[in-house]
């Protein structure tokens, strides 16, 4: 699928008149498979537009309302199918310590409906107190939860997008990702799948405020949340040169 993906994109890339890179890296690539440069735009990720608009100061949700106001919140997120089996029992019962040995942190984890996952959720962080494992949360629920949480562990891609945009560090269960921007500005620390690791990084974000804010407060690469408005403009101004 991954094959087919890639002759797709290449050959929409090589018909198409404008290009909206979502970051400058993005257009240094498109650049060196020889793109003209004066039909590329730097104009940010939607994705962040859409992070802006779900956003709701008065956002409640039965999770969210029955958690103590001076609790912190790790969010959990694993799906990765390379993960799944003996890292991810790793890392659950790395986070499931790192909740006991913290009476102040909750810990919220939303599960695929994969067997083999909700078996290992339930196993080793099953009925623990502070701990909640959910279903999958739908997106604008699972952006204002993670808006009011302290830092997200996560191996998703997307959320290394959206969560600049939060101002919410982001410790990664990879060992490299695509989006090197967000590691680069420091938004995204990468930890793997090593308990050490984790917690280690966790242990620092939970008790050294310079090194959080440090993360929390790193530009986001990904755009102003601006990106839909910027693409509209350029297309307005192309059509009317035309």
């Amino acid at each position: 699928l991954d094959f087919y993906d890639e002759i797709h994109r290449r050959l929409t890339d090589d018909l198409a008149d404008l290009y909206f890179a979502p970051t400058t890296r993005a257009r240094d690539n498109l650049l060196k498979g020889f793109h003209p440069a004066e039909q590329i735009y730097v104009t940010g990720n939607t994705s962040i537009d859409a992070v802006e608009e779900a956003l709701s100061p008065d956002f409640h949700s039965n999770l969210l309302d029955g958690l103590p106001d001076s609790h912190r919140l790790i969010i959990l997120t694993m799906s990765r199918a390379e993960n799944v089996g003996e890292p991810m029992r790793q890392v659950f019962h790395t986070v499931r310590d790192i909740v006991e040995t913290n009476p102040d942190v909750e810990l919220v984890c939303p599960l695929t409906p994969d067997p083999e996952v909700m078996s290992l959720a339930g196993e080793v962080l099953g009925e623990r107190d502070r701990i909640h494992l959910t279903k999958p949360l739908p997106h604008k629920d699972f952006l204002n939860i993670a808006a009011r949480s302290t830092l997200i562990i996560t191996d998703s891609g997307t959320i290394q997008e959206e969560a600049p945009a939060l101002h919410k560090p982001v410790l990664l269960l990879r060992e490299k990702t695509e989006r090197q921007e967000a590691v680069d500005v420091g938004a995204v620390q990468i930890v793997g799948t090593a308990p050490t690791s984790i917690q280690q990084a966790v242990f620092e974000l939970l008790n050294n405020e310079r090194a959080y804010q440090k993360m929390a407060t790193a530009p986001n690469p990904f755009g102003d949340g601006h990106a839909s408005a910027h693409i509209l403009g350029i297309i307005e101004d192309y059509l009317k040169a035309k």
